[in-house]
């Protein structure tokens, strides 16, 4: 899921994209306003605790541990009708099927895949696009799709391939399809052990794609249009007002610093601090204004980073505004 983080400087901001094309995608239309952006790779990993066996004997596992553990007979009953969804799409899958036959096509099996991004994406599927059975429009393929049910089809080596579709290789039962379910809402503190099943020690990688911005972003970019911008992107609205909100007052804060240094043509930050203490920043109406409360270390860290990025010029005691303001110092 997409994220933003707190910034490690007062003016630069970080976003957390899930795909790197969408993260690319932001850097280019923050260049477009004339503001540069860094791309950082985050990895992070999580563990799974999965147990893999027969649909059966992960049935009965269940239902001998709701008995025997009743602090977590609610966990177990709950993984128990999850391995039971999947037996009931076995059964629709396999029944009447023979040694030889055809189970299901290479059409079906990617169709499954379109309707399942469809589902999520919210946008229709063409209606010319069906399964070559009926079968495949049980509500029970909405929440596992034949894609995810082919996976433990071909685990079970029961199958073969051809151009046509894929064939039934030898005689199972929907029981005997080999499953895996997690098992973390148990939080076990030893393995499984029981006739069938084994365990599964999951360590996947997590990639995040990390933008990472700062001036001249605060004064080229409207709060509102920065927001609609990663609304269009996929980012959460709650996320969004986590970072709107203070880059707004940021933006508020930097546009009357540069005003006051402008208006008095040199002043020390102390000077700064103690008028932008007076600063009324406007709300909505009349009544919406507030008052900002700044004291001069804050005052300091705003003026060093814009002094960085070539906005202000001169020492804390005679700050001014350059005569090209935002050119970049060299260190």
């Amino acid at each position: 899921m997409d994220t933003i983080t707190n910034n490690s400087m007062i003016l630069e901001e970080k976003i957390s994209f899930d795909e790197e094309f969408t993260a690319l995608e932001f850097i280019d239309w923050l260049t477009e306003f004339g503001c540069k952006a860094k791309l950082h790779k985050t990895f992070e990993y999580f563990t799974e605790d999965v147990i893999s066996g027969s649909i059966d004997d992960i049935d009965s596992w269940c239902s001998e541990m709701s008995t025997d553990d009743p602090e977590l007979s609610l966990e177990y009953l709950d993984i128990k009708q999850k391995n039971l969804n999947v037996k009931y799409a076995m059964q629709i899958i396999l029944e009447g099927r023979s040694v030889g036959d055809l189970i299901y096509t290479r059409k079906d099996w990617k169709l499954s895949d379109v309707k399942l991004m469809s589902a999520i994406t919210k946008s229709p599927v063409v209606d010319i696009l069906d399964f070559s059975s009926e079968r495949f429009n049980n509500e029970i393929f909405n929440k596992l799709p034949l894609s995810y049910i082919h996976l433990l089809i071909k685990d079970s080596d029961c199958i073969s391939e051809s151009e046509d579709g894929f064939t039934l290789t030898r005689d199972i039962t929907p029981g005997e399809i080999i499953n895996e379910m997690t098992i973390d809402s148990l939080n076990l503190s030893d393995q499984v052990e029981y006739p069938g099943l084994c365990n599964i020690f999951n360590y996947i990688p997590d990639i995040s794609y990390e933008v990472i911005f700062s001036l001249p972003s605060h004064i080229h970019l409207e709060p509102l249009h920065l927001a609609r911008k990663l609304g269009e992107l996929g980012i959460h609205q709650k996320d969004i007002r986590e970072l709107i909100n203070p880059f707004s007052l940021k933006r508020q804060i930097i546009l009357k610093i540069l005003e006051i240094i402008e208006d008095n043509k040199v002043i020390s930050t102390e000077e700064l601090t103690n008028k932008l203490r007076d600063v009324q920043l406007g709300g909505a109406d009349e009544w919406g204004h507030s008052i900002l409360l700044i004291d001069i270390i804050v005052t300091q860290q705003f003026v060093f980073e814009l002094r960085k990025a070539g906005y202000i010029t001169g020492n804390d005691q005679k700050l001014r505004i350059p005569s090209k303001p935002g050119k970049r110092r060299r260190n």
